[in-house]
C-alpha cells in the first residue's frame, strides 16, 4: 500500500484537547509514581479514565462512523463458532452461564443468544462486564 493513499481523519480541536488532557493526567500519574506506571494501569487510564479515556468519550466507536470494527460487528460467524464449542462444553447443564468482558455494542451478545436458541437451549445466564460507562 502506498503511503500517499492512506488518509487518516484529522482530530477535531475538541478531540485534540481531550487527548492533551488525558496525556497530562497520565503524565501526572507517572510523576506521582516516581516515573513508573505499569502497562496495565496505563492502558486502564488510556481506555477507561472518566471522561477522557477512549471508551469513556462520546465519539462513535464501532462501524463505518467509528474507528474500528470487530468480528461480532460483521456478522454472526464468531458467535456460531463459540456456541457450537460451548454447547459441547456445557453438556447437560440446565442453566449454563457466560460472562462477556467488554461487550462494546452488544453485537456478540445478541448473536450468541440467537445462536444459542437455534441449538434449542433457551436458558442461559448471559452476563456482561462492561467497564466503559458510555458503552454500558
Amino acid at each position: 500500500m502506498r503511503s500517499e493513499s492512506l488518509q487518516l481523519p484529522v482530530p477535531s480541536l475538541a478531540e485534540r484537547e481531550q487527548g492533551a488532557a488525558l496525556s497530562t493526567r497520565i503524565g501526572a500519574e507517572i510523576d506521582r509514581r516516581d516515573g513508573f506506571l505499569p502497562f496495565d494501569e496505563f492502558m486502564r487510564m488510556a481506555l477507561y479514565e472518566p471522561e477522557l479515556g477512549y471508551y469513556n468519550t462520546t465519539s462513535e466507536k464501532f462501524g463505518p462512523a467509528g474507528d474500528f470494527t470487530t468480528a461480532a460487528e460483521l456478522g454472526d460467524l464468531l458467535a456460531r463458532a463459540l456456541v457450537a464449542w460451548a454447547n459441547e462444553l456445557f453438556g447437560d447443564l440446565e442453566r449454563p452461564a457466560i460472562l462477556e468482558l467488554g461487550a462494546g455494542s452488544g453485537a456478540l451478545a445478541r448473536h450468541v443468544l440467537e445462536a444459542w436458541a437455534r441449538h434449542g437451549r433457551e436458558h442461559i445466564a448471559y452476563r456482561i462486564l462492561e467497564p466503559s460507562a458510555s458503552l454500558r
